[in-house]
């Protein structure tokens, strides 16, 4: 079987976006890790998962982040930056 080379092109790229899609539902906004058991709060966690997702997109798209990893840095940043500020001016915590 020959397939058209745009097509194929097409295709991968289809393709590639579903894998960018899940990659970035697991590692970005913790689709898979939940430590419960009971069903309706597994549906709550990849409810919630997912929403956070389309709020990463939605600011991508209006161009507002360059990527979803990059606002995932930031908050990193931030947090980071928020806990060193915390201990040299609270050093035991007071």
């Amino acid at each position: 079987m020959k397939v058209a080379q745009g097509y194929f092109r097409h295709v991968h790229r289809q393709h590639w976006g579903i894998e960018c899609y899940h990659r970035a539902l697991k590692q970005l906004c913790q689709a898979e890790r939940f430590c419960v058991r009971w069903k309706q709060a597994i549906r709550n966690h990849l409810f919630c998962a997912l929403r956070a997702f389309l709020h990463l997109e939605a600011k991508r798209s209006r161009g507002l982040i360059a990527s979803w990893y990059e606002f995932k840095r930031h908050l990193a940043d931030q947090a980071i930056t928020n806990f060193i500020r915390q201990a040299v001016t609270h050093p035991h915590g007071a």
